[in-house]
């Protein structure tokens, strides 16, 4: 009867060691996240504050503190009161370095990449601009069973034609 008993805590213990190491050798994780988008300098004259849902593919090796993510993003900003009735919609794929930090109950991180964006007005006779762009941010990884959260806040600036349009996401999301 302790052979058995022994038996059974040691293939369980082996598997649950086995499961972990495993996941933890996984450097892909893929994300799916949500927030609001905060217009910032001349932008927060014209929208106020907005919604956006994003998609990120990430790569960060197990063994060292840099890695890689891919995000795709759209943002929706609708305009003041005073100002007219349109909404801002830039959608965005940044690709990103990601600097981890040790951290004990959440990992702490820097973000930061060149994206491309798609600015619309959506108002009759404006077309949509093309721009390239930077963005810089921070956040936090936080484990839950199966599954991480993280959060973040990110400033991206576009270089528009005339002057850049500015705006802060913050987000909320979940890594599988």
């Amino acid at each position: 009867m302790k052979r058995t008993v022994l038996g059974v805590v040691t293939a369980v213990l082996a598997l649950t060691s086995t499961a972990s190491v495993v996941h933890a050798q996984n450097p892909m994780t893929f994300g799916i996240a949500a927030g609001a988008s905060i217009p910032m300098g001349d932008l927060g004259d014209v929208v106020g504050t907005g919604f956006h849902g994003m998609a990120t593919l990430g790569f960060m090796p197990s063994m060292l503190p840099f890695g890689m993510r891919v995000d795709g993003m759209y943002n929706s900003l609708g305009a003041k009161d005073d100002v007219g009735d349109f909404t801002l919609k830039i959608i965005g794929v940044t690709a990103n370095g990601v600097f981890a930090m040790p951290g004990m109950m959440a990992s702490p991180y820097l973000i930061g990449g060149l994206g491309f964006y798609n600015s619309d007005f959506d108002v009759a006779g404006t077309e949509s601009s093309s721009d390239f762009g930077i963005n810089v941010g921070l956040g936090a990884k936080f484990s839950l069973s199966g599954f991480g959260t993280f959060a973040e806040v990110r400033y991206h600036n576009i270089f528009t034609e005339d002057e850049s349009t500015q705006f802060l996401p913050i987000t909320f999301g979940i890594m599988f």
